[in-house]
């Protein structure tokens, strides 16, 4: 995994496939990913990979959901549309992102 590789993946009822790009990696401290979930939209977040004493925590910086023509942030009401559907998954992808992160570290 290097900076510009690309990945995607599929959610919802339809498949919606989201695009993620890795815009900065460094192994075992933290990786930053944009990803363009829906047409027009586009988010950007840092996930830092911290050592605790009952393993790894991931600490998520991020930015709010804009849409790529404008850059312009999408209003309160459609972000409390949106992102209860990709809070679960998100919780997932970070849990796994924690658990491999402790066990190359264990390594």
């Amino acid at each position: 995994v290097t900076t510009g590789t690309e990945f995607h993946c599929a959610h919802g009822p339809e498949n919606e496939i989201s695009i993620f790009s890795i815009i900065d990696v460094r192994p075992l401290d933290y990786i930053t990913l944009l990803a363009t979930p829906l047409p027009n939209v586009a988010m950007q977040w840092t996930d830092y990979v911290v050592p605790s004493g009952t393993g790894t925590k991931i600490i998520t910086l991020s930015g709010p959901p804009y849409a790529i023509d404008t850059g312009d942030q999408f209003p309160q009401a459609i972000l409390d549309e949106y992102l209860p559907a990709v809070e679960q998954p998100y919780r997932e992808g970070t849990l796994r992102l924690a658990a491999l992160a402790t066990e190359m570290a264990a390594a």
